[in-house]
């Protein structure tokens, strides 16, 4: 007779992305796993596979949850105006008083977790999506004339991308102030162009 599960799994999975997100994969050990989820060693196992397998399931639901809210307004928005929405919610996401996680993707890119191909895909693929968005915002606002000088998308896509990165190395780095100060220089700049 199978036994049926004593838990949601879908809530075991966003506990465990969280504790990913916090903690890094590295750091974070199947015992402490454990412990936190409320969830014995073999139902983890037996649903979820091992440490690698929940990691990766983690970073699935964390590009499908946290990195695409990210992107709502290059999606609800257009031009110049899609492009200031996007930095503004990237900014006011970062002042929470929880966000000195950073992101989870970059974080396991950076510590060089391992991943499986299918995940590191799934990654790069999910970064080249908020690329072609920039991309298209940028062209569009470019149609438009929003833009006051002419520069090529590619390079201004790349610019607002590697600005995201810097601003949660600095919001992990140097505190809420020093993230705020950047991000609102990098809209003044945008509305500038």
């Amino acid at each position: 007779m199978a036994r049926t599960r004593s838990f949601d799994p879908e809530q075991v999975l966003q506990q465990a992305m969280m504790l990913f997100w916090q903690q890094g994969f590295e750091r974070l050990s199947m015992e402490q796993l454990v412990k936190h989820l409320g969830v014995n060693r073999y139902s983890l196992y037996e649903t979820f596979g091992n440490k690698q397998a929940l990691f990766e399931l983690s970073l699935e639901r964390y590009i499908a949850v946290v990195f695409e809210f990210m992107q709502m307004p290059l999606k609800e928005h257009k031009g110049k105006a899609a492009l200031t929405a996007f930095c503004q919610k990237f900014r006011d996401q970062l002042q929470r008083t929880n966000a000195n996680n950073g992101c989870l993707m970059f974080n396991s890119l950076q510590a060089k977790t391992p991943m499986s191909d299918t995940a590191l895909q799934n990654l790069h693929t999910a970064i080249e999506k908020q690329q072609t968005l920039l991309l298209q915002r940028i062209i569009e606002a470019q149609t438009e004339n929003e833009f006051k000088r002419q520069f090529k998308p590619e390079a201004a896509a790349q610019f607002i991308a590697a600005q995201t990165r810097l601003l949660l190395n600095t919001r992990r780095d140097q505190g809420i102030e020093a993230m705020t100060t950047i991000a609102d220089f990098l809209i003044a700049d945008i509305e500038a162009w």
